[in-house]
């Protein structure tokens, strides 16, 4: 700090001191008022990671088993005397969907959520205005 660098003012009047000055030049006050700030960074990194796992469950196993069934119905349907290639292009396509539900996780959780939104959306007791509907 140099002699001529402001480091205080005067508590009476507020003249700028100078580091040489012992008395106020202005009202020859002794009184010093001194402000010192400083500047502090405080960070704060918070991390977390939460993974939910679904697992079969006898409920999401039945729910599948209606809806291939439902499917089943339905080719069987449309398809009254399927030849020999269509019948051998449906079960390679069911045995694809079984194993891409066997062993990709993230498509077997997204089909999981499916199946529990169905099971939710049928089966849940309807509430309205905070009291449930009789059945």
């Amino acid at each position: 700090m140099g002699s001529n660098e402001v480091w205080a003012k005067c508590q009476q009047c507020g003249t700028e001191l100078k580091q040489g000055d012992k008395v106020c030049p202005k009202c020859g006050s002794t009184n010093k008022h001194v402000e010192r700030t400083g500047h502090a960074v405080v960070g704060l990194k918070a991390s977390g990671k939460v993974e939910h796992e679904a697992h079969w469950s006898s409920k999401s196993w039945t729910i599948l088993g209606i809806i291939m069934a439902i499917l089943a119905f339905l080719l069987a349907l449309l398809l009254p005397s399927p030849s020999f290639v269509i019948r051998i292009a449906i079960a390679i396509t069911i045995l694809i969907v079984v194993l891409v539900l066997r062993f990709n996780n993230r498509i077997k959780y997204s089909f999981l959520m499916f199946l529990r939104q169905l099971d939710h959306k049928f089966t849940a007791r309807k509430t309205y205005g905070g009291k449930k509907k009789p059945r």
